[in-house]
């Protein structure tokens, strides 16, 4: 199952995200990198994490992480295979698209 991109409201789903990863920064003194979807809308993404959005392999940035936050990606493959600790991650925006 895909989301719905046009089911889902851009602006509230990737503010409430970059809130989410402010506030853990703060709680645990490190910084978060984005690992787009290869086929992922970079300029977009960089609108809303600035350079925080990473073009290196989602595999080494994992390999490297002190944990992953996570949906519907590889990511928590490769979390499980460098054993890393894997949060899943939601939002009211994404919990209100179609599936």
């Amino acid at each position: 199952n895909r989301i719905k991109v046009n089911s889902l409201n851009e602006k509230k789903y990737y503010i409430s995200l970059l809130n989410f990863f402010k506030k853990v920064e703060k709680r645990f003194k490190i910084k978060f990198v984005i690992s787009p979807h290869p086929r992922g809308n970079i300029k977009m993404l960089k609108k809303y994490f600035g350079q925080r959005v990473s073009v290196k392999p989602t595999i080494n940035l994992v390999k490297y992480s002190e944990f992953v936050f996570s949906h519907y990606s590889s990511a928590a493959d490769y979390a499980f295979l460098f054993q890393k600790p894997l949060i899943a991650i939601t939002n009211n925006e994404l919990m209100q698209c179609q599936l």
